[in-house]
């Protein structure tokens, strides 16, 4: 059986706007190793950064509590962090053998 519920229209008040990103300071890890920051007191989960770092994100999927994004810049990075700007690959040393 499916219910006929009445649509209600949000007036211009109701809709949040769209958030287009900012400047993060990445402040804790979360379970799945995403950085966690605040942008406007919402809770912002940006995968590949590290406590302490400064970047400018952009928002990729907003919901009402929290948000993901994607890094554009790294403006300062943390001391925690290895080698910025490098995946694991690049911090291997070569090996060859004679």
């Amino acid at each position: 059986m499916s219910r006929n519920r009445r649509k209600i229209h949000k007036t211009p008040d109701q809709v949040q706007p769209e958030l287009a990103g900012g400047t993060v300071t990445i402040e804790r890890l979360a379970h799945g190793g995403h950085g966690v920051g605040y942008l406007n007191g919402l809770a912002v989960f940006v995968p590949r950064t590290a406590p302490g770092d400064v970047v400018d994100v952009s928002i990729t999927e907003a919901r009402r509590r929290y948000a993901f994004g994607e890094i554009q810049a790294i403006r300062q990075a943390s001391p925690r962090r290895s080698n910025p700007g490098r995946g694991r690959r690049a911090a291997a040393a070569p090996t060859s053998a004679p």
